[in-house]
């Protein structure tokens, strides 16, 4: 921060390496969606194409609506792509009515203490579940490997370090086994046989002391299918091995593994912690840690009942291995995640459409990760409808108006034939008018499913999130429609048949609606009109786009300039410089031409000011082919 009137130099480190680089071959999109599993509520950047984004974000299943399957098909055209899954939060309101906000799988480890010595320890996973009324242990007929779950209080698991930390603090002094809850612990034959008595810890103290928090990377129910073993590694000093695997009906299945300590001063050949909070948080695609720093000298003092282990070392040998033998390579316990919930966005296994749009509004409102209204954090060329809500398509414009460097994608809303798109674009979208914005593409089609093969019906813009990116590897300044860029490869048939006459297409461009139809066999886009009602040049896709992106490029080089003398040599060397960058764009043929002028005023000087006054004249293109023949009489 700058305190006003300080003098002195003062610096501000930009971490701008989620942002690429390329100019005009890479489009950048921002889609927010809901998907199985991964981080929530914030924007992050694929750059490795689908494979990454499957393996951040889960298959692209049905129940999840468009979004994620036009995330999916965009990011195999581009490198470029913000992602955001959308989950609700405990205080979120859908018409007034607070919803219930998704949870995250967890499990808390804690160290319970042998009523009978202070030297023994087991542990006990806890979990907090606010479902239920009873603070019992589940009945061995209906476990699903929890061992205990208390519920007398809500337990909210975090996602910012503040809340980390006093999470520690809540539980420290929440944790109270009441008699009856040590009974029913006690009792428990799953208990005794995997915690308590194999390992001679005969009776429990009132109060249990968690050392580590472990939860999914998002909220969400998937990460029920989690469980962590933790298993010494032999002849390595203050190592263990932390596997996180899934657990389902299909049996058991390794996901990833990782060499962690307890002790953050054990280091690797490179000297780089083990820290088990270091190690997860920074390497795992499945969950976080949290670590109770202020049991570490403690749980790495050798331990009082064998000088041989520290005293973690004994209690998790107590804990997860087997009883007849010292074996350290086999783990006889697991530790499942549970309790993790979407909330209120899913009901009865399909996405719940009130609650899901209240989700993408504040989304692309930046309610949930402001940087989406920050152009400099995240760089985008395409706001990409999904067959939304028509709100959240009135979102999705006014966010790029307020970012003014990005242009929508829209979809019509299903129709039933010709008229109806008509009246649709008249009357549901007649607050649309701007060059920011696509007229609505129509109608629906039917594709084969990208992962599974079925037959499934989408609206036009899963088409244009891998039509933008191919016609911008050509040209930004290009139209993506017609027969060489406009072509939808993966469109089996329209819902609607549009007809290709001359005064059907008219009357569906001068409403400002992009139809799709066949031609010569082939389904394409057949429209590059913006949604601006007012005849212009800005009534054309390609010259909003290739504005866009031309002035992205000059802003940049402008700022080179801030704070430089406002004089006539820095006023040469702008203009210079801009001259430049627009020569370039019309050797590529973007521009027919262009002209500037660089300078500033007598009054302009007084407020410390510079212009620049550019024009420029961008490529159209042919909408109207005019074929004359002429027929000679013979010789």
């Amino acid at each position: 921060m700058i305190i006003s009137g300080a003098v002195g130099v003062f610096k501000t480190i930009k971490d701008e390496s989620q942002n690429p680089t390329s100019a005009n071959i890479d489009t950048g999109a921002a889609i927010a969606c809901a998907t199985p599993y991964g981080e929530d509520n914030v924007w992050r950047l694929i750059t490795q194409g689908p494979k990454e984004l499957i393996s951040k974000y889960g298959n692209v299943e049905p129940i999840y609506g468009q979004a994620y399957l036009n995330a999916y098909r965009f990011s195999l055209s581009s490198n470029n792509l913000y992602i955001m899954r959308v989950l609700p939060n405990a205080d979120d309101e859908v018409d007034g009515h607070t919803v219930k906000g998704a949870k995250f799988a967890h499990t808390i480890l804690c160290l319970a203490k042998d009523a009978n010595s202070d030297d023994r320890f087991t542990v006990l996973p806890v979990y907090f579940n606010e479902t239920s009324e009873t603070a019992n242990t589940l009945q061995d007929s209906v476990r699903t490997d929890a061992p205990t779950k208390f519920t007398k209080q809500t337990f909210v698991l975090p996602n910012g370090e503040t809340t980390h930390d006093n999470t520690y603090s809540y539980i420290e002094t929440s944790i109270q086994l009441t008699d009856d809850q040590k009974n029913a612990i006690q009792t428990d034959t799953y208990l005794k046989s995997q915690f308590l008595d194999p390992k001679n810890i005969s009776e429990l103290d009132s109060t249990l002391t968690p050392f580590m928090i472990i939860y999914g990377v998002g909220r969400g129910s998937w990460y029920n299918n989690l469980a962590i073993r933790i298993t010494k590694i032999p002849n390595a000093e203050g190592l263990f091995n932390l596997e996180v695997i899934s657990v389902s009906d299909n049996g058991i299945m390794s996901l990833e593994n990782f060499d962690v300590s307890f002790d953050p001063n054990i280091v690797d050949g490179s000297g780089e912690t083990y820290f088990v909070e270091h190690v997860v948080n920074r390497y795992s695609k499945y969950i976080r840690v949290r670590f109770n720093r202020n049991l570490i000298p403690k749980l790495n003092a050798k331990s009082p009942v064998d000088s041989t282990k520290t005293l973690i070392e004994e209690i998790l040998y107590k804990t997860y291995y087997t009883t007849d033998s010292y074996n350290m390579s086999y783990p006889s316990t697991q530790t499942k995640l549970m309790y993790g919930s979407e909330g209120d966005l899913l009901q009865n296994g399909l996405l719940n459409t009130q609650v899901y749009t209240m989700c993408l509004l504040n989304a692309y409102n930046g309610v949930y990760d402001s940087k989406i209204n920050d152009k400099d954090s995240i760089d985008i060329d395409l706001l990409l409808d999904a067959n939304y809500d028509m709100v959240v398509k009135q979102a999705l414009v006014s966010l790029a108006i307020r970012r003014a460097d990005c242009f929508v994608i829209l979809d019509e809303t299903p129709v039933a034939n010709l008229d109806q798109i008509v009246n649709t674009r008249n009357n549901a979208f007649s607050w649309l008018n701007t060059y920011l914005a696509s007229g609505p593409y129509t109608p629906f089609t039917e594709i084969k499913h990208p992962q599974y093969g079925t037959t499934i019906k989408v609206a036009p813009s899963y088409h244009a999130a891998y039509v933008y990116p191919y016609n911008d590897q050509q040209g930004i300044w290009k139209a993506p429609a017609g027969p060489n860029r406009g072509v939808l490869h993966e469109c089996i048939k329209t819902v609607v048949d549009i007809p290709t006459d001359a005064k059907t297409i008219s009357t569906l461009l001068n409403n400002r609606i992009n139809p799709i139809v066949k031609k010569n066999g082939t389904y394409m886009f057949y429209g590059n009109e913006t949604s601006q009602r007012a005849s212009t040049d800005l009534s054309q896709i390609n010259v909003v786009r290739t504005l866009l992106k031309l002035d992205k490029e000059l802003s940049r080089f402008f700022e080179n300039f801030i704070y430089e003398d406002n004089n006539p040599d820095t006023w040469l060397r702008a203009e210079q410089g801009a001259r430049e960058i627009l020569s370039k764009w019309q050797n590529m043929g973007a521009l027919y031409w262009f002209d500037l002028e660089v300078g500033a005023t007598e009054y302009e000087i007084k407020n410390m000011m510079m212009h620049a006054y550019i024009f420029v004249k961008v490529m159209k293109t042919i909408k109207v082919i005019n074929l004359v023949y002429t027929v000679r009489a013979g010789a």
